[in-house]
């Protein structure tokens, strides 16, 4: 039986079907990048339903996503303390 963790939800996902369709989004999903990743598990833990989440986000087009940038994370900024008031 695989568990899977979803927020405070812990959901069972061990037909063959749903097994099968979670090794067909990885790869759909890997393809889209650390940004859409990241809002994607940002989703999960704040409760979202698995399956259609990771539905949702296998349609987004990854190549449109990575030409205009969105596929990765901004870079956080540094602040220098004594800087302009």
């Amino acid at each position: 039986m695989h568990t899977i963790r979803c927020g405070r939800h812990i959901r069972n996902h061990d037909s063959p079907e749903t097994i099968l369709r979670l090794k067909q989004l990885a790869p759909r999903l890997h393809a889209l990048g650390e940004a859409p990743i990241f809002h994607l598990l940002s989703e999960l833990a704040a409760g979202a339903d698995l399956l259609p989440t990771l539905e949702r986000y296998a349609r987004l087009p990854a190549e449109f996503i990575r030409v205009n940038g969105g596929a990765r994370l901004s870079r956080p900024l540094m602040a220098i303390a004594g800087g302009r008031h």
